[in-house]
Formats: structure tokens, C-alpha cells, sequence
């Protein structure tokens, strides 16, 4: 079973993702239909016209494309093109944490602080929702802007649902952004407050004992089925939500 660790006071040697043409495409997109730039009934620029856009191939548009499908952005009609489908909702986006932080114009980092494979219910690998005994793979991650930690992660990874993140590299890539790039899902579910900060989030942002910080825990699903549940913290200041009237759906 893969496992490694490192200190909260010696968090190890920070990492920057690789970005692709993909997370490109989806983001510009993506920014452009929640904006309101492209309206329900609009339709998408045309496969070609986007791949001059972006330097893109054919096949990386098209695989963009349908990943705004799935996610209920977009609908693919033959003939009539790509339409944005209507704004019906209240959705709160999956924000990946790299895209917010190069977005205010700060260098990108991270770094894996623990990784490990479990069985459900074994010490505090604990997830109500998956059979006891199931493998997961957990988690954790502290994120960086402009060499500022501004986000740690703890997260579980149904690997019954997604057998491929136990051979992924998150040296390379965060885990919720090689989800966002590699995991079909069709529903997620936020729970967000506010909590003081305790030691462990002392020590890893460099903060007083206590300072507010807002907790983010989501849900992750597909058809039903639970892909990852991850908790992520913030010191206030440091990271923002955002909200918009769009379907729901959109983003890991």
C-alpha cells in the first residue's frame, strides 16, 4: 500500500501542477457561461473555430466539450450545435484551488503532507456512507498563493468507485484536480461554515490560536455513487466562494 507523510512543521517539498489545453478549454468556457457572456440558447463557437482559439486539437476540444456536457452546462444537439442550456439553479462551483490562485495572478504550489490506503471504519478512516471494510485512499494537502498556505486538505477517495487514484501521482497533480480531469460526476454536495483555528491549523498556516478560517466539506457523486468526501480549510481572507444562478454540476 502506497503511504507517505510528512510533519504539519516540515509540510516537505512543494509541487506545481502541470496545466493542460483541457483545463484550459473547460475554464475559459466554464467563466464564460457562469459570467453570463454566453446565455441559455447561445451557441458554443464551433469545435474548429475553438481549437484555433487555443492551439488545441480536435479530440481535446471535443473531450472539453462533452465534460461541460456531463456536468449539465451545455447540451449537444446534432446539426444544431452546442447550446448552453438555461440558468435554473443556485450553484455553488467546485473551485479548483490552482485556477483561484493563477486567476490573482499568485504562483501555484502544493504539497502532499500524507497519503495512505485504508479499509473503512480502521482507526479514523471513517466514511458512514461506504460499506465497512471498502478501500479508500486518504489524503492530505496543504495549498499554496504566492508562497502563502492558503488551503489544507483532508480527503477520501472511494477507490471501489476509483480504482485509478491509487496509482495516480499526486506529486504532479493535486488530488482534486486529478479528479477534475479524470472522474466523470454528476451531483456534489457543500456543507461550509466557520471554525477556529486549532494546532495543527496553527502550525500549518502560521496563525493565532482561534483566528475564524472557513470549512468547506463537499461530497462528490456520480449517478449516486460516492466518489470523494474532502474537508478544506482556509484562514479568512485567504480563499473566497463565489456562487451564480447555473445549473448544478460544474467542477471536482
Amino acid at each position: 500500500m502506497p503511504s507517505s507523510a510528512a510533519s504539519p512543521a516540515d509540510p516537505g517539498r512543494r509541487h506545481r501542477p502541470v496545466a493542460t489545453l483541457f483545463d484550459e478549454i473547460r475554464g475559459a468556457l466554464t467563466r464564460s457561461i457562469v459570467a453570463g457572456e454566453l446565455k441559455p440558447g447561445d451557441k458554443l463557437p464551433t469545435e474548429a473555430e475553438l481549437a484555433a482559439r487555443f492551439g488545441a486539437s480536435r479530440p481535446t476540444v471535443n473531450k472539453a466539450i462533452g465534460s461541460l456536457a456531463t456536468d449539465g452546462l451545455v447540451v449537444r444537439r446534432k446539426r444544431a450545435g452546442t447550446i448552453v442550456l438555461a440558468q435554473s439553479a443556485f450553484w455553488l462551483p467546485i473551485i479548483d484551488v490552482s485556477r483561484y490562485v493563477s486567476d490573482l495572478g499568485q504562483k501555484y504550489e502544493f504539497t502532499i503532507l500524507s497519503q495512505s490506503v485504508a479499509e473503512n471504519g480502521a482507526g479514523a478512516v471513517q466514511w458512514p456512507e461506504i460499506a465497512a471494510g471498502a478501500p479508500l485512499l486518504a489524503v492530505e494537502c496543504l495549498h499554496f498563493g504566492g508562497g502563502v498556505p492558503v488551503q489544507h486538505e483532508r480527503r477520501m477517495i472511494n477507490l471501489q468507485a476509483v480504482p485509478g487514484a491509487a496509482k495516480a501521482n499526486f506529486e504532479t497533480t493535486p488530488p482534486g484536480l486529478w479528479l477534475l480531469r479524470h472522474v466523470p460526476w454528476s451531483a456534489s454536495e457543500h456543507r461550509i461554515g466557520a471554525i477556529g483555528a486549532g494546532e495543527t491549523l496553527v502550525t500549518l498556516f502560521g496563525i493565532r490560536r482561534g483566528t475564524p478560517c472557513l470549512g468547506i466539506h463537499r461530497t462528490t457523486r456520480h449517478h449516486g455513487q460516492p466518489l470523494t468526501t474532502v474537508t478544506l480549510t482556509s484562514p479568512a481572507g485567504r480563499f473566497f466562494l463565489e456562487g451564480a444562478d447555473a445549473p448544478i454540476g460544474n467542477g471536482a
